[in-house]
Order: structure tokens, then sequence, then C-alpha cells
């Protein structure tokens, strides 16, 4: 969790790309510096995992870096010998507001119920690559450049086209 703070927080989706809301089985964090993190349960077999309750508004953590970010677990315990709970809160602070992000996870007591959390960096830019992005966009420009000056061609010439049709009519 400490990977979240400073980094600004562009966007939270699910795993389909859907704003987060609750009862989703994925969360995707989008940061303004291109990083990524990612919010998961890895189902094995008879558990179920899921944001169960989003207290706060998410809103709060968008556009703004990350102060502070922490996880806790709680064990739910159980309701008989074939059901077990776990509680998983992850909490995110910025300037504008705090938000925790409630998941349970529910199986029969032998599996797994941990929410994981992954977190990529954006991979940097080589130095050339960079040279060769703006080298295409200078290639975009004169594409562009041409494409106007053959369309101011082409309209050129079917205007003298008409003027000598008009010409040769009159003769």
């Amino acid at each position: 969790m400490e990977a979240f703070v400073g980094h600004t927080i562009l966007n939270i989706t699910d795993e389909r790309g859907q704003p987060a809301h609750e009862g989703a089985d994925e969360l995707v964090f989008t940061f303004s510096d291109g990083a990524t993190a990612r919010m998961w349960h890895k189902r094995e077999c008879c558990e179920h995992v899921y944001l169960a309750e989003i207290v706060g508004d998410l809103a709060d953590l968008v556009g703004s870096p990350v102060l502070t970010a922490s996880v806790e677990t709680q064990d739910g315990g159980s309701d008989g010998p074939a059901s077990h709970t776990t509680w998983t809160f992850y909490k995110l602070a910025t300037a504008r507001g705090y938000v925790t992000l409630r998941w349970l996870g529910e199986s029969n007591g032998s599996y797994s119920e941990s929410v994981s959390l992954s977190f990529a960096l954006a991979a940097p830019l080589p130095a050339d690559a960079e040279a060769e992005l703006e080298m295409a966009e200078i290639m975009r420009e004169r594409d562009v450049q041409y494409r106007e000056a053959q369309a101011a061609r082409e309209a050129k010439a079917a205007r003298y086209a008409q003027i000598t049709a008009r010409y040769a009519r009159r003769t």
C-alpha cells in the first residue's frame, strides 16, 4: 500500500473498465505518471471475494496525491463448520478526503479469502524512443501539409478544367 503514497490517481475502475462500484470483483487504479495498481482475488474454488462497501467518496481520491495508504485484515469468524469470512480494509487519503474500501471474503474455511494488490510503475521510454515519437509527429505534420497542398492543386486543376470547358463551348 505504501506504493500509493505520493501518486495521483486519475481513474478507478472495475475489471470491465466501468466506474468502481460495490460488488466489484476487481479494482484497477490508473495514476497520473502511468503507473497502475490492481486489487483482486484469484479464485480457487469455493470462495467469493468482492468489494462489499465503499466508505467515503471515490471522487475525493481522484486528482490529488495520495497522502496515506494502509491495509488491515480482520477475521470475521465463522457461522459454523462450512462458513468463514475475512474482511480486508484498504484505507486511502488525499487532501480532499478519506476513503475505505471494505472487501469481504467468504469461503468454507478451506480457501483463501485474501485480496491481492499489485502495483506497476510506468515503464520509462528509452531515450531513442522519445526521439522516434518526436520524429513521427514531425512526419505526421508534413503528411498533413502535403495532403493539403495536393488537395489545393487538385481543386485548382478542376477549376481550370471548368474554365477551359466553358471557353470551349463559347467558341
